[in-house]
């Protein structure tokens, strides 16, 4: 008479083919979300550092040069930015700077956080065709953010406008 069901050693081993699946599955989904995390976070960076670099280039765009005043004092080193936009609604005061690791936003006496986790804030006046080379008329600007063991670094050159 045929024997019906498994036996022992048969089902030992599809106990330890499943085990075997279910870690591996396990290892997969857990690596999956550390790297959804990590690009979650770096997309975060990015788009924080654009949005400010955005901000700084839109207004410096509008100052003149004798306005920019980049503070030597500044720690870190040339970290911060003051200069005036005249519009014809008026002339606006703005200054960039870090406070800790915040990038903070002041206009006309009202402080403001821009962006979190800035590790490195610099503003250079040099000629974009010849760094190192000081051009008033040429504003350097890098921001690096970080977060974790995530890094972004930015930089651009912003042309003021002719007076």
């Amino acid at each position: 008479m045929p024997q019906k069901g498994f036996t022992l050693l048969e089902t030992m081993i599809a106990a330890a083919i499943m085990l075997l699946l279910v870690a591996s599955s396990a290892k997969i989904f857990e690596t999956t979300v550390k790297t959804w995390q990590a690009n979650y976070i770096k997309m975060q960076l990015q788009q924080n550092a654009r949005i400010a670099m955005d901000e700084i280039t839109k207004n410096l765009l509008g100052a003149s040069a004798a306005t920019v005043v980049i503070d030597p004092a500044a720690l870190p080193l040339n970290s911060k930015i003051t200069f005036q936009v005249i519009k014809d609604t008026g002339v606006s005061a703005h200054v960039y700077y870090l406070s800790g690791t915040t990038l903070v936003r002041q206009l006309n006496n009202v402080i403001s956080d821009l962006i979190p986790d800035v590790t490195d804030l610099d503003f250079t006046k040099e000629n974009e065709l010849y760094p190192g080379v000081e051009d008033f008329r040429c504003i350097h600007t890098k921001l690096v953010v970080e977060r974790k063991t995530q890094k972004i670094t930015l930089e651009g050159y912003t042309h003021l406008r002719n007076e």
